[in-house]
C-alpha cells in the first residue's frame, strides 16, 4: 500500500555512523545530516527516469521503492554499505500528490457517514460532517480547517428548534454543500426521541464555526411520514435561471413501517429560510438519492430502485429543466444486489460483515454538461464467490445514452482483480480544470482474504491509464468494531469527496485496529495535473443565460497584486467595472466602455488597492451585479 515513500525508505534503511559530505544538498546539523527535498527529489527522479516500469514499481511497489531510495542516497553521496554511517533526515514530501490523510475526530465516540465540502471564496476553509454518537445531545457536528487540512476542529451545530408536539434532536444523516459566495449548508435529519417522527432542516455558516439553523423543509401538519437519506446541492452557475437555489431531495416512507413512499425534492431560494412546496419525484421506495445541478440550471437526480426480494434493481436517472417542479426518468444500468448479512441486511465481508449498499454517485461538469457517474454491483462472476465492483460511465446528452461501463480501480495491473471489494464511491468535477474523481474503498491491498480495506481516488477522465493512488494512511479492517463490542460493523452507507481548482478533499470512515469507534479521516491534497489540462479561458461557466453576471474574484483573498475576474453580459451595452469600498465609495474603476455580448476572462492589477474588503460591481444599462473581495497585503 503507498502512502508516503519517503518516511518509509528511511525507517527501514540500515543505520549508520556519521560520514563526510560532497555538497549534493546536503546540510550538517547537530545531531545528523539532513537531505533538501529538492536534491532528493532529483535523485529520486533520476533513478526512477528510466523507464515507466521504474516509475510505476517505484509508485505502487514497497520493496522496489525502498531499493530506490538508497540508490538515490548513494548518488547524494552516502556510502550505504557502510555499517557505520548515519541515516539522514529527508523532509516529507511525495512526488505525485501533496496531500495527507488525518483522523479529524479522534475521540471515544463514534462516528460514520461522512461528507465534506472545500469554501469557493476561500479554499483552505474545508468541512466536513458525519454521524457522531454526541449528535443526540450536543447536535450535529462540523469538523473545520481553515489552513487546508493541517489543522482540525469540531464545532457543534445549534440543537433543532423544537415544534408543537415534541422536543426535536438530531438525528445524523449529513450532507454538506457551499455555494460560491462562501455560505456553507449542512442539511441533516431531526427528529423526536421516540423515532417514530422526524424532519429535515438546513444550517448555515460563512466559518464553517457558527451555524445557524433555518427552517423545517416538511411543513409541521405534514409531518407523520418517516424522512431518510438526504443530499443537498446549490446551483453554482450564474448562468442558471436558478443560480444560487439550494435543493434538497430524500427517501420518504409513507409511515415509520410500510415500503410505501419514494424519492421527494424541495428547494430554496433564501438560504435555507423558507421552502418551496414538496415535489414527489417518484412513488417506489429508492435507495439513497444524490442531486446535482447542471450549466443551464437541470435538476439531475440519481439513486436506485430498491431490491424486491430478487436481488436486482436498477440505477436511474431523473432530469428536471424547470427547476424540480417536475422530472422524466430512465435507467443508467442494472445492478445486483450485495449479499444479505445475518442483520438481514445487504453487506460485505461476510454474512456477519458490515452492511453496505452498491449506490450511485454522479457529478456534472457545467462547461460541458457531462455527468461521470460511477455504480455498484455484484460480481458474482468474480472468484472467491463474488465480489463487490464499481463502474465508471458517462453521458453527454443528460441520460438519453451512457458510455460503455469500464471497471473502476483495474488500471493497476498489481491490483488488477475483478475479485476484491470495492465499494462506496463518491465523484468530484473540477469545474476549473475538467478532471473528474472517484474515491472509494477496496480491498485490493489485501487479496489473500479480500478483509482490509484503504481508500483510494481515482481520475476518472483517465480511469484507464491512471493508476488508482491510495490517500488513506493505513489499511483498516472494516468489521472490527462488530470483533470489539459485539455490534454490527458499520461504516456508513456513504463517503464524500469536493474538487475546485488546485484543492482536492475527501472525507470517510474508518474502524480502526484497538477502538472499539469508528474515526472520520479526512484528506485534503493537490493531485498531480491532468495529461490534459484544460484552461478557465476555454471552460465557459456560462451556456444560455439571460442575466448578466461575475465570476467570484479569484484569487479571494488576493494576498499579491493581480486578479482574475470572468464576467458576462446577455446583450451590448455600456458597462463599468470597478472596486467599491464597504462604504459605497469607488476605489478602483477596471474597465469602462462599450462590449457585445458574450464571456469575457481578464486579469487586473490591484497594486494601488490597500488591504480590506471590497465590493466588485459589474453594472450595465439595465443591470447591476456585485461579488465581495478581500485584499491581503
Amino acid at each position: 500500500m503507498r502512502t508516503n515513500r519517503f518516511p518509509l525508505i528511511l525507517a527501514l534503511v540500515i543505520p549508520l555512523l556519521s560520514i563526510g559530505f560532497p555538497d549534493k544538498g546536503l546540510t550538517q546539523s547537530s545531531s545528523r545530516p539532513v537531505i533538501s527535498s529538492d536534491a532528493y527529489r532529483a535523485a529520486i527522479e533520476a533513478e526512477i527516469s528510466h523507464s515507466a516500469r521504474d516509475r510505476y514499481l517505484f509508485d505502487h511497489a514497497d520493496a522496489y521503492s525502498r531499493l530506490v531510495g538508497v540508490r538515490a542516497m548513494r548518488r547524494l553521496g552516502f556510502d550505504m554499505t557502510d555499517p557505520h554511517a548515519v541515516v539522514p533526515e529527508i523532509e516529507n514530501v511525495d512526488l505525485s500528490d501533496s496531500g495527507v490523510a488525518k483522523n479529524i475526530t479522534r475521540n471515544a465516540s463514534d462516528q460514520n457517514e461522512t461528507t465534506i465540502a472545500i469554501s469557493r471564496t476561500n479554499e483552505k476553509i474545508i468541512v466536513a460532517g458525519a454521524n457522531d454518537t454526541r449528535m443526540y445531545f450536543s447536535g450535529m457536528a462540523a469538523y473545520t480547517t481553515v489552513d487546508q487540512g493541517k489543522n482540525w476542529k469540531t464545532y457543534f451545530l445549534p440543537q433543532p428548534p423544537d415544534v408543537d408536539f415534541s422536543a426535536f434532536q438530531a438525528y445524523g444523516d449529513p450532507a454538506i454543500a457551499v455555494d460560491d459566495s462562501g455560505f456553507f449548508y449542512y442539511a441533516y435529519l431531526a427528529g423526536d426521541a421516540s423515532f417514530q417522527f422526524d424532519n429535515l432542516i438546513v444550517a448555515t455558516s460563512e466559518d464553517g464555526k457558527t451555524w445557524q439553523n433555518g427552517s423545517y423543509i416538511v411543513p409541521t401538519e405534514d409531518i407523520g411520514g418517516f424522512e431518510d437519506k438526504e443530499h443537498i446541492t446549490v446551483d453554482k452557475n450564474p448562468g442558471s435561471p436558478f443560480y444560487g437555489r439550494i435543493y434538497v431531495v430524500w427517501v420518504h416512507f409513507e409511515d415509520a413501517t410500510s415500503n410505501s413512499g419514494g424519492a421527494r425534492l424541495a428547494w430554496s431560494d433564501d438560504k435555507g429560510n423558507t421552502w418551496s412546496n414538496i415535489y414527489s419525484v417518484t412513488d417506489h421506495l429508492i435507495e439513497f438519492a444524490e442531486v446535482k445541478t447542471a450549466g443551464a440550471g437541470e435538476v439531475i437526480l440519481t439513486f436506485s430502485t430498491n431490491d424486491d426480494g430478487s436481488g436486482m434493481g436498477d440505477h436511474q436517472i431523473y432530469i428536471s429543466k424547470d427547476g424540480g417542479q417536475s422530472f422524466s426518468g430512465s435507467t443508467i444500468a442494472k445492478y445486483s444486489n450485495y449479499p444479505i448479512n445475518d442483520f438481514s441486511r445487504p453487506g460485505l465481508k461476510g454474512y456477519d460483515g458490515f452492511r453496505c449498499f452498491p449506490y450511485v454517485a454522479e457529478d456534472i461538469d457545467l462547461s460541458t454538461n457531462v455527468i461521470h457517474l460511477v455504480y455498484g454491483s455484484w460480481n458474482s462472476d468474480a472468484s472467491d464467490n463474488g465480489a463487490a465492483s464499481l463502474y465508471y460511465v458517462q453521458s453527454k446528452n443528460f441520460g438519453a445514452t451512457w458510455s460503455v461501463p469500464k471497471a473502476v480501480g483495474i488500471a493497476n495491473p498489481l491490483h488488477s482483480s475483478l475479485a476484491v471489494d470495492r465499494f462506496c464511491p463518491w465523484v468530484s468535477v473540477n469545474q476549473k480544470t475538467g478532471d473528474a474523481f472517484v474515491v472509494y474503498y477496496s480491498s485490493e491491498d489485501d487479496s489473500d482474504n479480500n478483509q482490509l480495506t484503504a481508500v483510494y481516488r481515482t481520475r476518472l477522465t483517465e480511469a484507464m491509464t491512471e493508476y488508482p493512488h491510495v490517500i488513506g494512511d493505513r489499511i483498516f479492517d472494516p468489521t472490527l468494531i462488530r470483533q470489539t463490542n459485539g455490534a454490527p460493523p458499520f461504516i456508513g452507507d456513504y463517503i464524500g469527496s469536493d474538487a475546485i481548482d488546485t484543492v482536492y478533499a475527501a472525507a470517510w470512515t474508518e474502524n480502526r485496529i484497538s477502538a472499539s469507534d469508528g474515526d472520520i479521516f479526512a484528506y485534503v491534497g493537490t493531485p498531480k495535473p491532468s495529461s490534459n489540462p484544460i484552461s478557465d479561458v476555454s471552460r465557459p461557466v456560462v451556456l444560455n443565460s439571460t442575466q448578466a453576471w461575475i465570476s467570484p474574484p479569484s484569487p479571494n483573498p488576493v494576498i499579491g497584486q493581480t486578479l482574475h475576474l470572468s464576467y458576462y453580459i446577455p446583450t451590448a451595452s455600456e458597462v463599468e467595472l470597478a472596486i467599491y469600498s464597504n462604504l459605497g465609495a469607488k476605489v478602483l474603476s477596471l474597465f469602462t466602455g462599450k462590449i457585445d455580448p458574450g464571456t469575457y476572462t481578464k486579469q487586473f492589477g490591484l497594486a494601488s488597492l490597500p488591504s480590506g474588503r471590497y465590493i466588485v460591481r459589474l453594472s450595465g444599462d439595465k443591470f447591476v451585479t456585485e461579488r465581495s473581495l478581500v485584499v491581503t497585503k
